[in-house]
C-alpha cells in the first residue's frame, strides 16, 4: 500500500466523526491489553480451570478462527482459564434472541458478541458488566483503538461497555472472469454509481447468469443504511426522536425493484442464496460485508476483486460500520475478571490481525493496520485494501433509541419484502416503515 494511502487511512481513522463520540487517549504501553491470566486467576483459590463460555455468530472458517484463538488463549493461562465457544445461528439477532432467554432462565454465557448497532439494546436489556469499569480498575490502555472504532461500544450515555472485536464496511464484489467474459475491465467498468451499477447489472445478465445481488437483508438493515447514506439521508433525526429515512428509502426501494422486477438483473432469492450464486459463478456482482472476503476467495473457481460501495453521484457519502463487540456479561468475580482478560486477549493487536487475515473485516488498532505484516498482507491482497478507502467516511451504525433495535429491523425488512413480492409499492412500504418506527421509538 502507498505511504500516501495509509497516511489517509490512518488520519481517517484516527479523528473522530460528529456522529461519533470523542475519546480520551492514554499513554501507557499497549502490552497492557493483552497481559496473561496470571494475576486475574491467583485469587481463584482452587486449582479447577475457571470455565468461560463464549456466545459468538461465526460459522464456517471464521468459526474455526474463533476456536482457535480460544485454545490459543486457554493455553496461554496455563491451564488456569478454559473458554469454550458457542455458536449461535441467526447472526446478531440470534444472539439477542438467545441472550433474552438465557436472561430469564439466568444462564448465561461468560462473554457474549453483539452487533455495533445492539450497542444500547445490550446495555438496557442484558445484563452486562462495563469494560469501562475493568479500565478504570487495572488501567487497561485503548489509545491504540481507532477512536471511531471504540466508540462502537458506548451506551447512550457515552460510557464505554464493549471493546471491538470486528469491523467491516459495504464493498462491492467483481467476478473478475463474467467482467471479462461480457466486455468489461474489473478495474476501468467497476461502476461508480447506482445508475453505473445498473447498466453493469443488465450487461451481465444472460446465459442464464444475474448480474447483482444486494445484500438488502444483512442484519440490523446495515446494507439499507449504506444505501440511505450513499444518497445523503440519514436513518434517524439528529435528536432521535423519529426516523428520517422516507425519501431516500422510497428511492431504494424504487432502485431494488428495478433490478428485481424490471431489468430481472437481480435474483429474488435469500441472502445465504445470494452468497451461494456469486460463489458459484451465477452473479456477477454483489453487494456485502467485506467480512465475507476470504469466504469468496477461496470458495470461488473465478479471480474476485472488490471495489468501493456505489453512490447516488450526488457527492454523498456513508460508511456504516458493520461488525461487534465483545461485552462481559454478569456471573461470579472471578468469571468476570477472567472474562476481561480474554476480551483483552481477543482484541489485541495480534487477534485483530488475524482476523482481518484470514476472515476479511478491519482491523481496529492503530499498531496493527501500521504493523509490516499488515502492509504486506494488504499490498499482496488488494481487494483487502478496498474497505480501508472508505475510512473517512466511517459512520455510526444505526442504534435504535429505547432499546428495541430488532423490532425496527423487521418492519424494515417486511416492508422489503413487501415491494419485491409485488404487494405494495415503494410508496406505501415507506408509509408503512415510517408509521410503525416512529410507534416503536414513542413508546
Amino acid at each position: 500500500m502507498k505511504y500516501g494511502l495509509l497516511k489517509k487511512i490512518t488520519a481517517g481513522l484516527m479523528i473522530a466523526a460528529m456522529a461519533f463520540t470523542s475519546v480520551g487517549c492514554g499513554s501507557a504501553d499497549e502490552a497492557s491489553t493483552t497481559e496473561t491470566t496470571e494475576e486475574t486467576t491467583a485469587d481463584a483459590g482452587s486449582d479447577e480451570p475457571i470455565e468461560l463460555t463464549f456466545l459468538h455468530i461465526h460459522g464456517g472458517a471464521a468459526g474455526e478462527l474463533i476456536e482457535e484463538l480460544c485454545e490459543e488463549y486457554s493455553e496461554s493461562t496455563g491451564g488456569k482459564v478454559h473458554v469454550t465457544p458457542v455458536y449461535t445461528e441467526g447472526s446478531y439477532e440470534g444472539v439477542l434472541e438467545k441472550l433474552q432467554a438465557l436472561t430469564l432462565s439466568n444462564d448465561l454465557p461468560n462473554i457474549t458478541q453483539a452487533g455495533h448497532h445492539y450497542a444500547y439494546f445490550m446495555t438496557e436489556n442484558i445484563p452486562v458488566v462495563y469494560a469501562q469499569d475493568f479500565i478504570d480498575k487495572d488501567g487497561t490502555d485503548t489509545s491504540d483503538f481507532f477512536p471511531k472504532m471504540l466508540d462502537l461500544g458506548r451506551d447512550e450515555e457515552g460510557k464505554l461497555a464493549g471493546l471491538p472485536f470486528a469491523t467491516s464496511t459495504s464493498i462491492l464484489y467483481i467476478n473478475e472472469d463474467m467482467f471479462r467474459a461480457n466486455g468489461l475491465d474489473p478495474k476501468e467498468d467497476a461502476p461508480k454509481t447506482f445508475d453505473e451499477l445498473r447498466e453493469v447489472a443488465k450487461k451481465l445478465t444472460n446465459n442464464g447468469n444475474y448480474g447483482l445481488f444486494i445484500d438488502y437483508e444483512i442484519t440490523g438493515n446495515w446494507e439499507v443504511q449504506t444505501f440511505i447514506e450513499d444518497m445523503g439521508g440519514q436513518m434517524l433525526s439528529d435528536d432521535r426522536s423519529e426516523v428520517a429515512f422516507a425519501p431516500q428509502m422510497e428511492k431504494t426501494l424504487e432502485y431494488l425493484n428495478t433490478l428485481v422486477n424490471v431489468d430481472k438483473s437481480m435474483p429474488l432469492m435469500t441472502a445465504d442464496q445470494g452468497s451461494e450464486a456469486f460463489k458459484a459463478g451465477k452473479v456477477g456482482m454483489y453487494i456485502t460485508t467485506t467480512a465475507g472476503l476470504k469466504s469468496y476467495q477461496n470458495e470461488s473457481n473465478f479471480t474476485v476483486t472488490t471495489a468501493l460501495h456505489p453512490t447516488d453521484g450526488s457527492g454523498a457519502k456513508g460508511a456504516p460500520v458493520g461488525g461487534n463487540s465483545l461485552y462481559v456479561l454478569k456471573s461470579t468475580p472471578e468469571e468476570e475478571q477472567a472474562s476481561w482478560d480474554f476480551i483483552k486477549f481477543m482484541t489485541s493487536k495480534e487477534a485483530t490481525i488475524k482476523v482481518a487475515q484470514n476472515v476479511g473485516y478491519m482491523v481496529t488498532r492503530e499498531s496493527a493496520l501500521n504493523s509490516e505484516e499488515m502492509q504486506a498482507y494488504l499490498t499482496e491482497n488488494p481487494a483487502a485494501a478496498v474497505t480501508y478507502e472508505q475510512v473517512e467516511w466511517l459512520t455510526p451504525w444505526c442504534n435504535f433509541p429505547g432499546g428495541s433495535g430488532t423490532k425496527y429491523v423487521k418492519v424494515v425488512q417486511d416492508g422489503i419484502l413487501a415491494v419485491l413480492n409485488k404487494e405494495s409499492t415503494p410508496k406505501e412500504a415507506v408509509e408503512k416503515m415510517v408509521n410503525d418506527c416512529n410507534a416503536i421509538i414513542s413508546r
